[in-house]
């Protein structure tokens, strides 16, 4: 790569509302290549755009379309309107964000030097059009990027198709990036517990906060109700006096509120797939980067760190009978000096799970991988 080298992103999600992944590694890669990057991301109407950031080292450019969000001819537009910027500015490095992207790369007249993917989905989850796109371009890739190489296997054998190169990272960036998750001392935390993710009764079992069963403890809810009945979730909700419903709220008053927080809860439901059931998600590495010890499903990636840094506590499984077991434990927890020492050995996980060094990690390969070249 020279000092004019020119990088594309395409990513699947608009920035700042999830996968905050994609825009740190694109801002590592855009600085390791020494470029101003460019990241193509979809216009989604409920979405505003997020605003600029001066110490990022890409562009953002929205791509708009006529249809409604997220369905599938929406999706397509998209990479038809992606590619032809790509093969307009002929980058030397695309970098591919999930696999509802992934088919980009078809058809392409102009084949990037380079083409790094990070592989955040569960490739055997998706459609079987973009399962036919691994199959016939996942060896092209020059590295892959995975939160899980265990997960990457069984997607590989599934597509039958293994890449040159991987590399593995926790997903440990902050919504908020590139401004440092804050982390406050344990005294002066407000004692609520801290819910932040999508509101569905199937997928994250949100009927749980509506039970009596978590009346003592006070919880403030960040996230959209994404259920398809939502009416009657909200509704609920709001007649709760122990629920606080936030909504969507921008990424430095979520960051704010998740390290006055006693404790977080993380856990979804582990028959979504079986990256939901092994993989640990975004929020359970922040929020111990945070210091604020999460209370988990048994998800077997959360486990592993749990235990590795004795930083959470672990549900038995997933019911609400394990979950309030679990949050009364945290509640004569609080205050003590054993919560103290809790939220200390969070912080101290940072030197394991922090995002400099997933970012560290995946400078180390691509340099390993120019050395090789």
């Amino acid at each position: 790569m020279t000092s004019q080298s020119r990088l594309i992103a395409v990513s699947d999600v608009s920035l700042d509302y999830g996968s905050p992944e994609i825009a740190a590694l694109t801002d590592a890669l855009s600085g390791h290549y020494g470029t101003r990057g460019l990241l193509l991301e979809p216009d989604e109407t409920d979405r505003p755009p997020s605003a600029p950031r001066d110490t990022r080292h890409f562009d953002v450019r929205r791509l708009g379309s006529g249809l409604p969000s997220q369905t599938l001819s929406w999706r397509r537009d998209f990479l038809w309107r992606a590619r032809q910027i790509i093969e307009a500015e002929k980058p030397d490095i695309l970098f591919v964000c999930g696999g509802a992207v992934f088919p980009v790369l078809a058809a392409l007249k102009h084949r990037p030097a380079q083409v790094i993917y990070f592989a955040y989905e569960q490739i055997a989850d998706l459609a079987e059009p973009d399962q036919r796109a691994h199959t016939a371009m996942l060896a092209d890739c020059d590295l892959v990027i995975t939160p899980s190489p265990r997960r990457l296997i069984r997607d590989c054998e599934t597509v039958s198709a293994w890449p040159r190169r991987v590399t593995g990272i926790v997903n440990s960036a902050d919504v908020a990036y590139p401004e440092p998750i804050t982390a406050l001392p344990s005294g002066e935390r407000n004692g609520r517990f801290f819910w932040c993710g999508a509101l569905h009764r199937t997928r994250t079992f949100a009927d749980w906060f509506l039970s009596d069963a978590l009346s003592p403890f006070r919880i403030d809810l960040f996230g959209r109700i994404s259920d398809p009945d939502p009416d009657p979730l909200r509704a609920g909700i709001e007649e709760r006096d122990h629920l606080h419903h936030h909504g969507l709220v921008p990424a430095d008053a979520l960051n704010r509120a998740r390290a006055e927080s006693a404790f977080s809860l993380i856990w979804w439901n582990p028959e979504n797939s079986f990256g939901h059931y092994h993989l640990a998600s975004n929020r359970f590495f922040t929020s111990v980067c945070a210091g604020v010890p999460p209370i988990v499903g048994p998800h077997p990636q959360c486990v592993a760190y749990a235990r590795r840094h004795d930083c959470a506590i672990v549900m038995d499984d997933w019911t609400l009978d394990a979950l309030t077991r679990a949050m009364q434990q945290a509640a004569d927890l609080y205050g003590s000096s054993a919560y103290d020492a809790l939220v200390q050995r969070c912080l101290d996980a940072r030197e394991d799970i922090g995002w400099a060094v997933q970012r560290d990690q995946v400078l180390s390969a691509l340099r390993a991988m120019e050395d090789r070249s």
